[in-house]
């Protein structure tokens, strides 16, 4: 029997080159960071800041990323210029820049986002040496045989595994530093990491602090109340405003996959998947003529969906919808929904108390509404 190797030299180098290498991550700190910019709200806060962080660290597939989406991870530091504690939440404490208000991402939508692709790496078993074998019988006949040995296997699968870690870690490091319920002491700096829409990673900043810190509503908000089931989410013509001003409309509903929303665009070839953090806004005209106008928060839109000195508010942009998430009283601040929160809204009329107790909690909130307009 003869044996050779034949090499496919061109076809994997190319896709050995296509695909390249996973990269590891390498944690961000904050605190070991040197800040150029700041900004200060007079006798309150100090908050510097810096972008770039990801590069900075040399994690330049994260950075690469990040540009690619229009995002930036900015790392914070916040300093308490007051003589009391400070707690910042979501409610409180913002950020902007000349265009407006910017969404502050959870680390589970900015990893989401970032992320490597590790399965890709999978594609790297495709590569590999030939080798042909060849054998003349007794007859003179050639019987020959092409072996391919997968040695791409070995380099795609540790690639992959590479890649899901660093996210991992990625993720475990935006979770460590995320700056939502922290208290911080009079004097003290708190170091944090927030994840922003910017195309040019050089955006100057203000920030914003509700020295009111947490509201009544707030403090009543049961995060554990559990919402009722909704109405379904039906498809509607939607007008979407991307985060770089592209507008886009299109015929879709809503859908949601491990507690993320998004809709899907499939007049493109591969259909586009638009999530909440990639647009400022998403709305829709309801039946009426009334604009059902969804903005960015967390992981999902939320729409106003009840008007009125009492505004309500839900995932899904349905008109007459008995379930909603979240509630705002005189434009106050927004707070998740739950009944304590409402009873506290609507005080002690006596009117709105038999629908409260009758758990008809939207038809008391257009009652408010329409008593105290």
């Amino acid at each position: 029997m003869n044996f050779k190797f034949v090499a496919n030299v061109v076809v994997s180098i190319t896709l050995a080159s296509a695909m390249g290498c996973a990269s590891s991550y390498k944690p961000l700190d904050p605190a070991s960071l040197s800040y150029t910019r700041s900004f200060e709200i007079p006798d309150t806060l100090r908050v510097s800041y810096l972008y770039k962080t990801q590069a900075m660290t040399g994690n330049k597939r994260y950075d690469k990323r990040e540009r690619k989406y229009g995002m930036a991870s900015v790392a914070v530091k916040i300093e308490n210029l007051t003589d009391t504690t400070i707690e910042l939440t979501r409610n409180n404490f913002g950020v902007s820049t000349s265009s407006g208000n910017k969404t502050i991402y959870t680390p589970a939508v900015y990893s989401k986002k970032v992320k490597q692709w590790a399965a890709i790496h999978l594609l790297h078993t495709l590569w590999g040496p030939w080798a042909v074998s060849w054998q003349e019988d007794e007859n003179g006949e050639t019987d020959v045989n092409f072996i391919f040995i997968p040695i791409g296997a070995i380099v795609g699968i540790g690639n992959a595994v590479k890649a899901s870690k660093a996210n991992d870690v990625n993720l475990a490091n935006q979770e460590r530093y995320k700056i939502w319920d922290k208290k911080i002491a009079a004097g003290s700096a708190l170091y944090g990491l927030i994840a922003i829409p910017s195309t040019t990673q050089n955006d100057t900043l203000s920030f914003r602090y509700n020295s009111a810190s947490r509201s009544s509503y707030e403090q009543l908000s049961n995060k554990s109340y559990v919402l009722p089931k909704g109405p379904d989410s039906r498809s509607h013509d939607f007008y979407v405003l991307m985060n770089d001003g592209t507008p886009i409309s299109i015929q879709a509903k809503i859908d949601v996959a491990n507690d993320e929303y998004f809709i899907t665009d499939n007049s493109h070839q591969p259909p586009l998947v638009i999530r909440p953090s990639d647009t400022k806004s998403l709305s829709r005209l309801a039946k009426n003529g009334r604009q059902l106008l969804g903005t960015p928060y967390e992981n999902a839109w939320l729409f106003n969906v009840i008007d009125g000195p009492i505004a309500g508010y839900y995932y899904l942009a349905e008109e007459g919808t008995q379930v909603i998430s979240h509630v705002q009283k005189d434009a106050g601040p927004l707070v998740p929904f739950s009944p304590d929160v409402l009873e506290a809204m609507i005080g002690e009329d006596t009117d709105l108390m038999k629908l409260f107790r009758k758990q008809k909690f939207v038809e008391a909130i257009k009652a408010y509404n329409s008593k105290y307009k």
